[in-house]
């Protein structure tokens, strides 16, 4: 239950992250922290990777989700705009998190793919949600895949920045049952307690569906506020925190 500190600082901002590993046998969450985006140094980028079955896509996305946001269509549509006060710069920051979150997923889906079809490789099935906000001069931008959540507070109120995507939500059962799984006892078929995160293969099987329209999607879904001036913070979290 020892917490680790970590912290990271600039473009008028203070970020810091506090994480524990608590009664799992290993630590399966990460995080990214980073002030200055390497390639657009007026934007921030920080976010909550919770993994469960194991640890590694959440590492996997802790290390590398900034390499594939930096690499994504829609980030350099973003660097290109001359004026990124419009409400197409907010557009295009929530469409390269979307596409990022993608490319993480289909990279290490086709690694899946090969070592489930050489019978010798270990096969990982491990999966996690993510949490992502990116701060601009003019927007605060949220990606959410899964069950974490982030709120923003203003004024002294909060604004809720992400919704959870449940197996028993609509949208997400419809989504489910098309790809050939079921929702029983809130989970996907009868296990898995999200309805979209990064991994989690296993439920990635139907090979006649993009990767969107499996039973567990890594689409996400964006929130984003223009900035005002009485914005106080910006809070993601695991869903164990809002839980209890």
């Amino acid at each position: 239950v020892e917490k680790q500190l970590d912290d990271d600082d600039g473009n008028g901002l203070e970020i810091c992250v506090s994480d524990m590993q608590g009664w799992r046998v290993s630590m399966e969450d990460s995080h990214t922290i980073m002030a200055h985006i390497p390639d657009q140094p007026d934007c921030s980028y920080s976010a909550v990777y919770d993994g469960h079955g194991g640890d590694r896509i959440a590492m996997l996305a802790g290390r590398t989700m900034p390499d594939h946001l930096m690499e994504a269509a829609a980030w350099a549509d973003y660097r290109a705009l001359e004026d990124k006060t419009t409400d197409e710069a907010a557009v295009l920051v929530g469409e390269a998190m979307k596409q990022a979150f993608l490319a993480i997923d289909k990279k290490h889906y086709a690694a899946y793919n090969k070592a489930r079809a050489s019978g010798t490789e270990r096969v990982d099935s491990s999966g996690c949600t993510a949490i992502a906000c990116i701060t601009t001069p003019t927007f605060i931008v949220v990606a959410n895949v899964g069950d974490s959540r982030g709120i923003l507070s203003r004024g002294q109120r909060t604004e809720a920045m992400s919704y959870d995507h449940k197996p028993q939500n609509p949208v997400e059962t419809a989504r489910i049952e098309r790809s050939g799984g079921h929702v029983s006892m809130g989970r996907v078929n009868g296990d898995l307690a999200v309805a979209r995160a990064l991994g989690d293969y296993d439920y990635k099987d139907n090979d006649g569906l993009e990767l969107v329209q499996q039973a567990v999607s890594p689409e996400a879904d964006i929130e984003w506020r223009r900035r005002n001036g009485t914005e106080e913070f910006v809070l993601l979290a695991c869903d164990g925190v809002w839980d209890v």
